[in-house]
């Protein structure tokens, strides 16, 4: 995706991930870093990790900026020790705040200038986006805790079947037959498609054309966030409010249906939800797309 729609203001991307850590790749990667005689190094991560703080301390340059944030992602004796690596820290609004939020904030104190977007966004015009007319759904998720079960999906594409006329997309990984055959069973041919395979381009064309997506809350919602498309996310709950659901002055067309029972936590802190995502019903799903169908395309039910 980065190649794809900014390869026009970035001079050279290297690519890491954190299986590189005490590798032979990072060896190569960190040759190839040293060999580019950076100036300034930015970690703009609100909730940095310490392989990438680790990474930065290797590198030389003149200048090295962090962000000063919380310990999600490292424990607080590693975050004490890494927050030496860098020259400055960039010292934000520690409340709970929307990750777009939290980015403008870092955004704004390393170009000191005022970031007037109002909302996530892609290019449309780099990605060549055709209405699709269908319900896409992303059943997928690198957490488990975050997959919603075949049998709930498949419920709900059997009364999207018999209540409605919209084709469904699934989209799949090459390896998710195992998933994604339950979901589609007594499901006609015509009437649900599948893809797997594709990369961050097509899944975004994909979604871009849709009437609306369905998933859970991974990366496809925040595409559809992007590209204007309405979404419903089927959401435990885990850290309320920090990536989904959206405030509605930055993205109102992401619905998050949660478990019966879920109440925000009334502290000014993220928190792990206590509730299962399998707690939600596909019925729940079901009445929040209809009302989504009848916003998207009053026509369509």
């Amino acid at each position: 995706m980065a190649i794809h729609l900014d390869a026009g203001i970035v001079d050279g991307f290297f690519w890491y991930t954190d299986s590189f850590f005490l590798k032979w790749k990072l060896i190569g990667l960190l040759g190839r870093l040293q060999k580019a005689k950076f100036d300034t190094i930015i970690y703009p991560n609100y909730s940095r990790k310490y392989p990438v703080d680790w990474l930065v301390h290797q590198v030389s340059a003149t200048t090295k900026i962090g962000v000063d944030g919380d310990c999600t992602n490292e424990t607080a004796m590693l975050k004490k020790k890494s927050d030496a690596f860098y020259s400055a820290l960039i010292a934000v609004d520690h409340s709970p705040l929307h990750e777009f939020e939290r980015n403008r904030q870092i955004i704004e104190s390393i170009s000191g200038e005022k970031y007037e977007c109002s909302g996530p966004y892609l290019e449309k015009d780099k990605l060549d986006i055709k209405p699709n007319n269908s319900i896409v759904m992303f059943p997928g998720a690198s957490v488990s805790a975050k997959k919603w079960a075949p049998s709930n999906y498949n419920k709900l594409c059997r009364k999207i079947n018999a209540k409605l006329p919209n084709r469904m997309i699934l989209v799949a990984g090459k390896d998710d037959d195992a998933e994604t055959f339950p979901i589609t069973e007594g499901i006609p041919g015509d009437r649900i498609t599948i893809e797997t395979g594709l990369n961050m381009i097509s899944l975004c064309r994909l979604i871009g054309g849709a009437d609306v997506l369905i998933s859970g809350d991974t990366v496809a919602v925040h595409i559809a966030a992007s590209l204007g498309v309405r979404a419903i996310c089927i959401y435990n709950g885990d850290h309320f409010g920090r990536f989904v659901p959206y405030p509605t002055a930055i993205y109102d067309k992401v619905n998050c249906v949660l478990p019966p029972g879920f109440v925000p936590p009334a502290e000014a802190k993220y928190r792990v939800s206590a509730f299962n995502v399998n707690d939600v019903l596909p019925d729940h799903v079901f009445d929040a797309l209809t009302k989504t169908l009848a916003v998207t395309s009053p026509h369509s039910i």
